[in-house]
């Protein structure tokens, strides 16, 4: 009795071995792959809100008034390391949330929406207006206020601190809310879950294994 056992192939595979070990040696290429991945996968959160995102105030969609932040991801490699993130100030306080208090001042001036448009709101600041006055007991209360250009009626004028002139009672509108804080609440851009992570397995897996 006899067995023939067919040893072509072995080449081959040997071959192919050699390649995949070839391919999983090449750590610069993966980790730059990576973290193009990572980053597309950071794009997505902004562009899915989250998902569970509150809307702004406004009624926006949470970190994409302008898209410089969604914009700013990016990402490094440092030895074996892929480091994603955003070098704009405000990233960190974005993703982890929490309360903004004045540094040199007694309040934080919060630029209101009317009577600023939701781009004049992130443009303006208080010294913008050296005509405009303080009321700490306003009609809208504490803030900057700048007297209105439009006439109103007597009543109006009454209830906003408002006065006469040239024949017509005018009225007063608040540009800067005076606040002692404001709580940013957390909006985790920088995740990594599940899914996502046998994501990259997979396509790193793919690309030793099968050059894809």
């Amino acid at each position: 009795m006899s067995m023939t056992v067919d040893l072509s192939g072995l080449t081959q595979l040997k071959s192919d071995l050699k390649a995949m070990a070839k391919r999983a040696q090449n750590k610069p290429k993966m980790l730059r792959a990576v973290g193009v991945n990572m980053v597309d996968e950071t794009v997505k959160v902004f562009n899915e809100s989250g998902p569970g995102w509150k809307a702004t105030r406004r009624g926006n969609s949470p970190l994409l008034d302008t898209g410089r932040l969604r914009n700013s991801i990016q990402y490094s490699v440092e030895g074996d390391t892929v480091i994603i993130g955003s070098k704009v100030p405000y990233a960190g306080l974005m993703n982890y949330g929490g309360k903004v208090v004045p540094k040199n001042a007694r309040w934080l001036a919060i630029p209101q929406s009317p009577p600023f448009s939701a781009s004049e709101a992130r443009r303006v600041k208080p010294r913008d207006f050296p005509t405009a006055f303080v009321l700490m007991k306003g009609p809208e209360g504490p803030g900057l206020y700048r007297k209105t250009s439009y006439g109103v009626s007597k009543a109006a004028a009454a209830r906003s601190g408002g006065w006469k002139t040239a024949g017509k009672f005018h009225g007063v509108e608040r540009l800067f809310a005076f606040v002692a804080e404001v709580t940013i609440p957390q909006r985790q851009f920088l995740k990594w879950t599940d899914p996502v992570l046998e994501k990259i397995a997979t396509m790193l897996r793919n690309y030793v294994v099968n050059n894809e």
